[in-house]
């Protein structure tokens, strides 16, 4: 009996606070911004942080009130970090705090990395759409120790930026961004894994591989194939003479010249053995399978046919036959 007492002593107390006028209208009043308000919740935040920012742009709630009605209406343990906005041109009860400060929806920007992008054009991409420092960027590029904590064995990013379309939230900055992508490439990696092991490869040189046939292939249908001729030059300790390796040592892609065929550097396939030290690009998953899975063929030789397919060949005669046919092609276009 003394429960219950107590119990409705409470509940007409809690009734008396919510339904006092002042109380009554200082909830149910509408706040609106002074001017657009944006908000960074970061994890663990106290919840008189966020109360103070929206004070100082007009809130009139106290604290006290404020986050009693958070705990009476099961707010408080349903509070999401993030970046909100709140416009000024729209008004904002207590509720609707609460509601936009637990629905983990934040403002977020829209960035889509392509299959086979470098990663210096990555930088140039988050630079432009989320204003972030390039130069803070290109040193996190090959920084060792932000590597390790990536999980990254390689001596630079290249390779391990997952290309897919991202919602990034806009407060993010270079290093969150970085985390992302390459978190996105592990957790897709990851059922490869097993059959990584098992492979002559190392995880940085499957990618170096798939980068190079992502650099190459045009038509998806032939990446097993050219994967084939890559793999059998490898086996057969040929040089991979892979246009995409010179490709990268430059800027902005070019028609190569063979002078480019002679730059001294250990991405210039045609001048040393193996593979170049890191991936050259990005590549999708399907360039990476293909990598672990080449044709059953006994191709070491391939040419553009000049419709963005190739001719594959197994020796030399052949190849230098399809060869004239594309010089051919190439003098017709100029």
């Amino acid at each position: 009996m003394k429960k219950f007492r107590l119990l409705s002593i409470i509940i007409l107390t809690i009734m008396f606070i919510l339904f006092s006028i002042p109380v009554y209208n200082i909830i149910n009043y509408r706040f609106q911004p002074s001017q657009t308000l944006f908000i960074n919740v970061e994890k663990g935040q106290p919840l008189q942080k966020t109360h103070k920012i929206l004070s100082n742009s007009g809130l009139e709630t106290t604290y006290p009130i404020f986050r009693l009605y958070g705990y009476l209406f099961n707010h408080l343990n349903k509070l999401k970090f993030g970046y909100y906005e709140f416009s000024q041109d729209s008004s904002y009860s207590i509720n609707d705090i609460y509601t936009i400060l637990c629905s983990g929806i934040s403002r977020s920007i829209k960035i889509t990395i392509h299959e086979g992008t470098k990663f210096r054009d990555i930088a140039k991409q988050l630079e432009e759409k989320l204003k972030l420092d390039k130069d803070t960027l290109n040193s996190l590029f090959q920084d060792t120790q932000f590597l390790r904590s990536l999980d990254i064995t390689s001596t630079t990013l290249e390779g391990f930026l997952y290309p897919e379309t991202y919602q990034v939230p806009e407060y993010y900055m270079e290093r969150d961004v970085i985390k992302l992508l390459v978190n996105t490439f592990h957790k897709n990696i990851e059922p490869l894994k097993p059959e990584i092991e098992k492979s002559k490869f190392t995880l940085n040189e499957l990618l170096t591989l798939a980068s190079i046939i992502q650099g190459e292939c045009m038509v998806i249908d032939e990446a097993e194939m050219i994967s084939a001729v890559y793999n059998n030059r490898l086996d057969n300790k040929m040089l991979l003479q892979a246009d995409p390796t010179i490709q990268y040592l430059f800027k902005n892609p070019k028609r190569l010249l063979f002078k480019d065929l002679e730059i001294d550097s250990p991405y210039n396939t045609y001048k040393y053995k193996g593979l170049p030290p890191t991936p050259i690009n990005n590549p999708s998953i399907t360039m990476i399978k293909a990598a672990l899975n080449p044709s059953k063929s006994s191709v070491i030789y391939m040419v553009a046919d000049g419709t963005g397919r190739h001719n594959f060949n197994t020796n030399l005669k052949d190849h230098l036959e399809d060869k004239k046919i594309l010089d051919e092609i190439r003098r017709n276009h100029k």
